[in-house]
């Protein structure tokens, strides 16, 4: 499987309120690990040169990814799960999304809630091995 020249759907910025900011929109990029040069602490500061990898319209596991950025063919159709790599998908992957706090949560404790985590993960913020995780979580982190 190849990468092809994908251009990116337009998603709607993260969503905003007085105590909630929601990262589901747009900004996630991931990438198979593999295929990355850096290391989390590395990736996980602002202005980390990722213009690489595949644009999620929200985190959502990996094959959906690639499935709606049109990389794979749809595996629910005829015979087409047979051209989907079993043994690429069977890896480790990097999401990531860069992001600014509103100032209104500046010396406060804010939780990121991770809902789509369905396995493990490890998760860096402003350049710290964060949380690590083996199932559906939130991690903790001062602003």
């Amino acid at each position: 499987m190849g990468k092809a020249a994908l251009s990116r759907r337009p998603i709607p910025a993260h969503n905003l309120s007085d105590s909630r900011l929601e990262l589901a929109g747009g900004g996630w990029r991931v990438e198979r690990d593999s295929l990355v040069k850096a290391d989390g602490l590395a990736l996980s500061k602002p202005g980390f040169a990722d213009s690489t990898g595949w644009w999620p319209p929200s985190p959502a596991p990996v094959l959906v990814s690639y499935l709606n950025a049109g990389a794979i063919p749809d595996p629910n159709f005829s015979d087409n799960q047979l051209m989907v790599s079993d043994s690429f998908f069977q890896a480790d992957f990097w999401y990531r999304n860069e992001f600014s706090a509103p100032p209104a949560f500046s010396g406060k404790r804010v939780w990121l809630n991770f809902d789509g985590i369905n396995w493990k993960a490890d998760v860096f913020l402003k350049a710290k091995n964060s949380a690590a995780s083996t199932a559906p979580s939130s991690a903790a982190a001062s602003m």
